[in-house]
């Protein structure tokens, strides 16, 4: 798989994989020409997603799983070409893929394209065509035909990683009883970002020094707003802010573990608020506890470094994000009264949030997570996030 976001890879990129010799592998697949049938076009996309993802990339020669050159391929009608593509891959491959395509201009009468498919979580991919069901899959053999205890052991390894990954947010959040980090306030985010692969049978590893390096840029939600503080520990590298409240304790948190699972705790955006912004439904609760209404930009801008960290470590989409609150009954939401009417405030210690997956590297990272922004709303007796215009575009409040 070529270790950039599809959007940035360019010729100068197709060109660097000849030049450095980069071989087949499990992950990537060299094609001189378009697939004249359409059968072997669907193989080729199911077997990859039923594998480990990854990218086929046509316009190359080659010599024996090492790329020859550069020849791409005719750029004439190439549009038309890749729709017919796009339709066959997501009429005759079932479930859904999401595979994007991408043409790359090599000279003025060719291109090359590129093919990202993702690793699945819903695997394995069935092929319906022309009367046909087969399932197929990819080793250092090529493209094979899955049999029945191929079959059998991919939708165990789907269960099985659905069950750990979902496991994963649980036992941490019980375990977050005795956090790293004493937060702030008791109420706060937990927030996990898990690379699929981590949970496979042979997860991704990062190592202390790659860790350390990658990691430079990344900061936890609020994380802007004090001075912080990093040091390795046992399960990997800990990052956090320097409380301004209590000595010992951090307003956010962010742990990064050697699997590549990132870990935010944030306790930030809960805290006190003007009788104005929460109304005066005050109940039995203290009248300024609340949720202000701009975490959902420090979210997205955190998930979005994730994206980053993992880019460079090469640790391959998708990703599941996980997100609960704890800690908050009795809380309110802290929006404007002039654009909002008062919400309810929450009825329970804590709140489950739906996962959401994010599919490669150019997902649009604040649509992907609406599904859990309006589920905040709800749970503050709102129909869904404020945050959106009427065509699903990202408005943050500020």
């Amino acid at each position: 798989m070529i270790s950039r976001k599809l959007s940035d890879i360019e010729i100068d990129d197709i060109h660097e994989l000849v030049s450095s010799g980069s071989r087949e592998s499990l992950t990537l697949e060299y094609k001189q020409c378009l697939w004249t049938k359409t059968m072997e076009l669907l193989k080729d996309i199911s077997a990859l997603a039923n594998a480990s993802g990854g990218d086929i990339v046509v316009g190359i020669t080659d010599n024996d799983g090492l790329p020859g050159e550069v020849v791409g391929i005719s750029g004439a009608g190439l549009d038309q070409k890749i729709a017919g593509y796009e339709s066959q891959i997501q009429n005759c491959i079932q479930p859904l893929l999401k595979v994007k395509i991408k043409a790359i201009k090599d000279t003025e009468e060719t291109a090359v394209l590129v093919f990202r498919v993702p690793r699945s979580y819903q695997a394995p991919h069935l092929v319906t065509y022309d009367k046909n069901q087969r399932f197929y899959s990819r080793n250092n053999s090529g493209v094979q035909p899955m049999d029945i205890y191929d079959i059998r052991a991919s939708v165990l390894q789907s269960e099985l990683l659905h069950n750990r990954v979902m496991s994963f947010h649980n036992e941490r959040i019980e375990t977050l009883s005795t956090p790293p980090i004493q937060t702030d306030y008791p109420a706060k985010f937990i927030l996990h970002v898990i690379p699929l692969s981590s949970f496979a049978i042979r997860g991704a590893r990062i190592s202390a020094p790659e860790m350390e390096r990658a990691l430079s840029p990344i900061k936890s939600p609020n994380m802007d707003q004090g001075v912080e503080t990093g040091r390795f520990n046992s399960d990997g590298y800990l990052r956090y802010l320097s409380s301004k409240k209590e000595e010992g304790c951090s307003p956010s948190y962010c742990q990064t573990f050697r699997s590549g699972v990132i870990e935010a705790v944030c306790s930030a955006y809960f805290g006190l608020a003007s009788p104005n912004r929460v109304g005066a439904n005050l109940g039995t609760f203290p009248p300024k506890r609340c949720l202000e209404i701009v975490y959902e930009s420090g979210v997205v801008g955190f998930i979005s470094q994730c994206m980053e960290f993992y880019l460079k470590v090469e640790i391959p989409p998708p990703y599941i994000v996980q997100m609960s609150m704890t800690g908050v009954e009795g809380y309110m939401l802290g929006c404007d009264l002039g654009k909002h009417p008062p919400a309810e405030r929450i009825d329970r210690a804590s709140v489950c949030l739906p996962d959401v997956i994010i599919e490669d590297f150019d997902s649009d990272v604040a649509v992907t997570m609406k599904p859990v922004f309006d589920a905040v709303w709800n749970a503050f007796g709102h129909v869904g996030s404020t945050s959106y215009d009427e065509d699903g575009n990202f408005r943050p409040h500020r």
